[in-house]
This record gives C-alpha cells, structure tokens and sequence, in this order.
C-alpha cells in the first residue's frame, strides 16, 4: 500500500524540476517550504498524493473531491500545530494529516 503510494509520488516527482527549484521534496518540511515558494506545485504534489490515496483504496473517495486550495491550507495549518509529523517523508507527512483532518 505505502508501495504503491511511493512509486506514484516518485513518478510525478521526476518530471523535470523547476529552475528555480533544483531539488524535489522529500518530507512534509521540505513540501512546507516549497509551498511558500510554489503553491501551485506544493497543491499539485498534495493533489497526486491524496489521488493514488483514493486509487489505492487506503483514502475515501470522497477525498478526490475536496477543494484543494482550502485542504493545502489546512494541512499546512495542522503541520505548524504539530510539526513533528512533517518530518516524515512526504507522504506519510500528508497521510497523517489527512487522518487528523477528516476533509471528508
């Protein structure tokens, strides 16, 4: 499960990166500090997650509907209350927020 969730992240996440961007995000922190750079980026990333979440069974499919402008906030709202568990890499890191968050 954690498997397929990795390898479809880590897909997405080879595309060619931004100029400005030389390296991708490997944690919650490190999407933390791309999305005060690129939002965009750090809302499709969020989006790609939560995706193969739904896809992979492991997250309602109601999720897929969510707006994501406002479920990036609040994920990056609930990493300030509890930044430990940004440190995880980057999917875990969403993964636990989106459990904490109930978008749905």
């Amino acid at each position: 499960m954690r498997f397929v969730l990795a390898i479809a992240l880590f897909s997405v996440l080879a595309e060619p990166a931004y100029a400005e961007e030389p390296t991708q995000p490997n944690s919650g922190t490190q999407l933390i500090e791309l999305c005060n750079r690129d939002r965009a980026r750090c809302e499709q990333i969020i989006g790609i997650v939560i995706k193969t979440g739904v896809d992979a069974g492991v997250l309602p499919a109601c999720t897929s509907s969510v707006n994501l402008p406002d479920l990036t906030e609040k994920i990056l709202n609930w990493w300030k209350l509890y930044p430990e568990q940004a440190e995880n890499p980057v999917v875990r890191s969403v993964a636990y927020a989106l459990r904490a968050l109930k978008p749905c």
